[in-house]
This record gives C-alpha cells, structure tokens and sequence, in this order.
C-alpha cells in the first residue's frame, strides 16, 4: 500500500477515535501568544543517520553510510504584534557544533559561527560552503496568528540546497519543520480531540534563486491532544503529531559550479549542468508538549524520514580536463531525530 494511503487510514482512524473521545469532556482554547520585542532561545539537538547510493556512468553503484550529530542554538524575536495578536517572528541560526561523516571526507567535527562567518574543520579553519552560507546568512521571518496560521513565509527550504542531497537535507528539515508551526482548532478542544493541517505550498521560489517551476508540493499533518503533563514544573499540553510532505514531481534546475556542502573541501569539482529531484517524500512523528500558560511550546520530539532522488546530467571539470556526466542520486530512509526545548529565562 503507497505510503500515502497507509496515512489516511491512520488518520481517519484517529479522528474517529479522537471525536468519540473528547465528547462531554472539560475543553481548552489553544492559542499562541505574542509579546512584541520578546526574544525566545531554543536549544536543537539533531541527529541524521541514512544510506547513500551512487549510479551511473556505467559504474556499479555504490552505497556509502552518512551521519551528523549537531548541537546548536536558534533565536527568535517577535518582531511587531498587531491589534489581532498576529505576530512578526524572525528566527535567527546560533552557533553550531557537527559531527558529520559523509563519503570521501570521511568524519569530521565541524563548527560554524553564523555572525561571524567562521568554519572549521577538523580544528583548521576553512572557508564557508556556499550552502552554509545561504543557509545561515540571513534570518527568515514569517507571521503567525493567534492560531498558528501562517499569513507570510518564505519556502521551507533552499531548492539549490535541496538539489546536493547529503549533509544539507537534516538542516532543510529543520527549518522546514519550524516554518510550518502546528495550526490549532478554532474551537476549544478536549484531550482525545484530533485535527489536521494540511498546505499546499505556492509553486514559487524565492528572490535570488534560478527561475524554474515547481511541482506541486503538499505537507499534511494530523495532531491529536492526548492530554495534560507536567513538565519541569509547568503544565503541558501534549500533543502528538503524524504527517507528511510531498513534492509531487520532478523539479528541474540548471546547476552552477560551486563550493562544496558541509564538510566538503571547497576545491572538489562540482558538476554543471542541470539538476533535476524528485518526487520526494518526507514523514513525520513526535510530540509537543505545549505551554498553555506561556502561549508557546516548551518541548518538541520529532522522527523524520527522508526519501529522495537526484539525477544530473552535464559535465564536470577536473584538473583542467572536462568530462561528461550522468549521475543518479538516491536518499532513501534517511531518518533525522530531532529534539528542541525552550531555553529558561535569566
């Protein structure tokens, strides 16, 4: 049965469960709340772990082993709250310390400083990865209401980064997973009460990036509110969460050569010539316990699955000599465990 299917069996089955549960039961508005200028830390850990394979060129395939262990922080600041309460939040990259192990490089500790641009490697300093770059160069700000709804985003990933596969998927996971915030009901609900968040994301890229057109990309996710916790002395909704994204097809794109991901020494030659992904599937389980005090969540536990495929076609230049190119990708079961909680004040 295609994934997709075995999901709306799982879903309607909660939701029946869900209904018949929270009937007659005591209920609770579940509602974010905003003060403007107020400055929110998150501490991430992530860990990636999953297969790569490489075919093509008339060579067998091969399949090499990758993981990251990452520590890092992320700032957010509400940046306006308007007469609605719905809030302008801008996220911010803090420093972060990797233990990557991808092929041909081997294992490496890497650490970036965003503010101030510096990499490292292996304890050697090293220049920043155009992926890194992108990825840790500017805030991305999005605005929420009371409910979680998002009136302005940017996409939830970088499709260039999308396109080298490897040590950058876990990273647009991640913030992928934090510009999509859970949506909750209009109504007040009971524990036992299921509901679903569905999106179709606009078939457009971001400013600065190659003009191409995107396949139709959805993400749906089912929550169900199991009930109230105590954690670390605050009361907690806990709320947990099954869903998936799509991206429906193929997404074609002209590649450029540029500096290796992370990881990846800058001088490794990279193809050009045109990129093309998909389809892509990305699945997703965990909890958020939910601070109903604060308005905001004070714990998130999530299990991510990747899979995706990648096939480039052009040429590559090495040592001054080009040579054609006809390589394909495969990420699959790439599965990414990942842990944030709200940083206590003072």
């Amino acid at each position: 049965m295609p994934k997709s299917r075995r999901l709306v069996s799982v879903v309607v089955g909660l939701i029946v469960l869900g209904m018949a549960a929270a009937d007659a039961q005591p209920t609770w508005l579940m509602r974010y709340k905003w003060t403007e200028g107020e400055s929110i830390t998150w501490l991430v850990d992530l860990e990636a772990r999953g297969a790569i394979t490489t075919s093509g060129m008339g060579a067998v395939p091969q399949t090499a082993d990758i993981s990251i262990v990452m520590h890092m922080s992320q700032d957010q600041t509400v940046e306006a709250v308007d007469p609605d309460g719905n809030a302008t939040v801008l996220t911010e990259i803090g420093p972060m310390e990797m233990d990557v192990t991808l092929p041909v490089v081997g294992a490496q500790h890497i650490t970036i400083d965003p503010k101030t641009g510096k990499v490292t490697a292996g304890g050697a300093d090293v220049p920043a990865p155009d992926a890194v770059k992108r990825f840790l160069g500017r805030p991305f700000k999005h605005v929420l209401t009371p409910r979680g709804e998002v009136l302005e985003m940017e996409l939830p990933f970088e499709l260039a980064d999308l396109m080298e596969l490897g040590s950058t998927a876990p990273m647009q996971a991640l913030k992928a997973m934090q510009q999509q915030p859970m949506i909750f009901p209009e109504q007040a609900i009971a524990p036992g009460y299921c509901w679903i968040n569905r999106r179709d994301l606009p078939p457009k890229l971001p400013e600065g990036e190659q003009q191409t057109e995107l396949p139709p990309i959805t993400q749906t996710v089912t929550y169900k509110l199991a009930g109230f916790e105590d954690v670390a002395g605050t009361e907690c909704a806990r709320i947990e969460m099954l869903g998936v994204m799509e991206i429906g097809g193929v997404v074609t794109m002209p590649m450029q050569p540029r500096a290796g991901g992370p990881g990846l020494p800058p001088q490794m030659p990279i193809p050009q010539g045109t990129t093309k992904v998909g389809p892509a599937h990305f699945s997703i389980s965990g909890t958020i316990w939910f601070d109903r005090e604060a308005g905001q969540p004070l714990k998130a536990e999530a299990a991510m699955l990747l899979d995706v495929r990648q096939e480039t076609e052009g040429s590559i230049t090495v040592e001054g000599q080009q040579h054609d190119l006809h390589v394909q990708v495969e990420l699959r079961d790439f599965e990414v465990l990942l842990t944030l909680v709200r940083a206590q004040e003072g």
